[in-house]
């Protein structure tokens, strides 16, 4: 689609919005300003100076995107914004979506250190009763990871032979699109794509809400045009335009490639025009810039095991209280559990050494997860077997 350069230089040179001076802002100052709502908000954990920040701004701007580092706050802001709409009566019901399964339990885990919102997993594997729990929630905020959303809100067709392909149900999306008013994006970055069902499904649901906000400390890596979705998706185009269209047009260099067609190319000159227009809706927060955290926070995740685990974990268990206190047997089934429980399991025998490794792993799930998480952030991982070190590499 050819676009007219009078367009384009008109999208590249509005008047966008910039919430960078609100980073000068003491606590005080914030909380002063917070004092003159009708509904005064109350936290039931205390904020920190950035987080108190991104609360107000999200007050004040329905639909944001909060850009921080892992360790942050994220989860808080969000549920902070979740308890003072509620008690502003303006909340009907939340949904947050995540990008795993193991990320649900760690929102239920946070939800009611924050607040006292009623976490409502969804993430159940029976997929009528995932949609059942996503289209009648009996809790405040449901919770549901992206490939469970795209099976309860999907249906199947049939295709030539025996295959099918998943479809979406727009009745039911009309559905959750009534139920839920607020969305929350956790990871924003798994949605980059624009192109396939889980950003699909996730335009129709934000079209309507009255509050959506995404979080990430990843916003993009090393292709530029991953911005777009994620933010299309909260703003509706308000920031990088309605379409990749005017996007593409204002900040990238196109050149023909006989094989596929148009390449896109972000345009390097372009770089500090790209800042100023991030600045419209989203707000970066990197740790350094961030002085009054505590200089370490422990936190202890909890994962339940697989049912293959868990039924070699009984064996073994089961083996060490038969040991009877004879020292050999109590080690070969201690170390047994413990193989069992990093994901996988060991014997040697008259044929050499074997490993199995077990389909399901939510430990190191977990891990991905925090990973993941973290962005370019320096991360040690200890870990005591070798074959749990070769788990983690090929993950």
């Amino acid at each position: 689609m050819l676009l007219s350069k009078h367009a384009v230089h008109d999208f590249m040179n509005r008047d966008l919005d910039d919430f960078r001076w609100m980073k000068k802002l003491s606590s005080d100052q914030i909380l002063r300003e917070l004092s003159h709502l009708k509904v005064k908000p109350v936290f039931k954990t205390p904020c920190w100076e950035h987080q108190l920040v991104c609360f107000y701004i999200g007050i004040c701007q329905p639909r944001f995107l909060y850009l921080l580092d892992m360790g942050l706050g994220k989860t808080k802001i969000l549920t902070d914004l979740m308890v003072q709409f509620q008690r502003e009566k303006r909340l009907t019901n939340a949904l947050i979506t995540v990008p795993r399964l193991i990320n649900i339990d760690s929102w239920s885990e946070d939800l009611p250190r924050h607040s006292d919102l009623e976490p409502w997993s969804c993430g159940v594997s029976d997929i009528e009763e995932k949609w059942e729990r996503l289209a009648y929630p009996k809790g405040d905020v449901s919770i549901i990871d992206y490939q469970g959303l795209q099976w309860a809100l999907c249906k199947k067709e049939k295709t030539k032979g025996k295959g099918f392909k998943l479809v979406r149900d727009d009745k039911k999306v009309k559905h959750v699109q009534k139920v839920y008013n607020f969305l929350g994006i956790d990871e924003s970055h798994k949605l980059s794509s624009h192109d396939n069902l889980w950003f699909g499904i996730m335009n129709q649901l934000t079209k309507s809400a009255d509050f959506v906000y995404a979080s990430t400390g990843t916003l993009f890596g090393k292709d530029v045009e991953d911005l777009w979705s994620q933010f299309y998706l909260v703003d509706r185009g308000e920031t990088f335009g309605h379409n990749l269209g005017l996007f593409r047009a204002g900040l990238f260099t196109v050149k023909m490639n006989p094989w596929k067609g148009a390449e896109y190319t972000f345009n390097p000159k372009m770089q500090r025009k790209l800042n100023k227009m991030l600045q419209h809706r989203s707000i970066r927060y990197e740790e350094d810039e961030v002085q009054d955290l505590p200089q370490r926070v422990s936190r202890t995740h909890t994962f339940e095991m697989g049912q293959e685990q868990r039924e070699h974990y009984l064996r073994a268990l089961e083996g060490l209280i038969n040991a009877e206190g004879k020292l050999s047997e109590l080690d070969a089934s201690w170390l047994r559990m413990r193989q069992i429980v990093s994901g996988y399991l060991a014997w040697n025998d008259d044929h050499g050494e074997h490993v199995i490794r077990f389909k399901h792993n939510p430990k190191l799930d977990g891990l991905e997860s925090l990973i993941d998480s973290m962005g370019d952030s320096k991360i040690v991982i200890c870990y005591d077997y070798t074959e749990t070190g070769k788990m983690i590499c090929d993950r």
